[in-house]
């Protein structure tokens, strides 16, 4: 027996509501600066200390970010490089290699934290430094 087109048309918008929706998203913006000048250019990565939710990041440009993520706490993981000083022998005069300068605590080891919340207005400063 086959269902009539009315009855699917019918059910058709409860049957696609909340498809594709996703979690709602809120802006944030920020500052990084480095040894008290900005950064000139990096990334910042918001994790979600809640687990199975997938991070929201952003460019750094002249010591500024802007980005849309989730509600929640957070660890904040923020790289940056530049072209190595002393490259090895051999290396490639058109693409010098490159070396990860900031502190492992504001990355792979990140002691940095950040609450993303509804009712806030989601403006981080992080002051880094190398010591």
């Amino acid at each position: 027996m086959a269902i009539p087109r009315v009855c699917i048309l019918l059910l058709l918008p409860f049957i696609t509501s909340g498809c594709g929706s996703g979690p709602t998203m809120y802006d944030v913006q920020g500052t990084v600066t480095y040894d008290g000048q900005p950064l000139p250019t990096g990334e910042i990565s918001l994790v979600p200390e809640e687990k199975g939710i997938a991070p929201d990041g952003a460019n750094i440009e002249n010591g500024k970010f802007s980005m849309k993520a989730k509600a929640g706490k957070k660890l904040v993981v923020i790289r940056a490089s530049r072209v190595m000083t002393n490259p090895p022998l051999g290396s490639e005069v058109n693409n010098p290699p490159r070396e990860d300068y900031l502190p492992t605590r504001y990355n792979s080891k990140t002691t940095l934290k950040a609450e993303i919340g509804t009712n806030s207005k989601n403006d981080l400063t992080f002051e880094l430094n190398s010591k």
